[in-house]
């Protein structure tokens, strides 16, 4: 039989949603997580999580969850330039020909 899994998304976006994921892993209500690492307060978040580690009775399973659209750029540790482009801006550069490596740089 399979087991279906509750993913709570996007841990890392903000305190807040973050502080809402732990309460549902603690109330076992999220199976899983995935965090996303290029958001402003994400050493605060990620802080958070391991204070609040041994307290959950069910570890949740974590992921990644790149977000190549908003947030701090990954590509330099150095760089505080934001992104902010929108879906459609990226879609209309993925019709492009040749441009797909140039958007995800």
């Amino acid at each position: 039989m399979r087991k279906l899994d509750f993913h709570a998304d996007d841990y890392g976006v903000s305190i807040n949603n973050s502080k809402r994921i732990i309460e549902l892993i603690r109330s076992k209500r999220a199976d899983s997580i995935s965090f996303i690492p290029n958001m402003g307060c994400f050493d605060e978040c990620m802080s958070l999580l391991k204070d609040n580690w041994d307290s959950f009775e069910k570890k949740p399973l974590i992921s990644i969850h790149l977000n190549l659209i908003d947030g701090y750029r990954l590509s330099s540790k150095s760089s505080d330039e934001i992104q902010n482009n929108t879906w459609f801006e990226h879609f209309l550069r993925s019709l492009i020909p040749g441009s797909k490596k140039k958007a995800l740089k």
